[in-house]
């Protein structure tokens, strides 16, 4: 009976491993007031709604959550461009609709 018991653990712990960290909620809070570092450059998040990407020379833009989905919008572009996002320790992920997928990491 010990042997199974040791057994049993022994797999529930290796199982434990297996499952990928939980992803943060994901609120305006968030992004607020914040910095993304980026393969090749940055963004600021500010409070207000607006953004600024920082990569070749600076871009303006607006930014809003819309249903756990971080969406942005660069003049003189007029449609949003939502993507599908997940922060897993401390890795934001984002996954737009046309394939794209960005990864970058919150300026501590």
């Amino acid at each position: 009976m010990k042997g199974i018991v040791s057994g049993l653990k022994t797999a529930l712990l290796a199982g434990a491993c297996a499952f990928p960290a939980m992803a943060e909620e994901i609120t305006p809070e968030t992004f607020a007031g914040r910095v993304v570092d980026w393969e090749f450059g940055e963004q600021d998040f500010l409070a207000s709604g607006r953004t600024r990407d920082r990569l070749l020379t600076d871009s303006w833009g607006w930014w809003e959550l819309r249903e756990g989905r971080l969406c942005l919008l660069w003049p003189p572009a007029e449609d949003w461009d939502c993507a599908t996002t997940t922060i897993t320790q401390g890795v934001l992920r984002l996954e737009f609709d046309d394939g794209r997928v960005q990864t970058g990491r919150f300026r501590e």
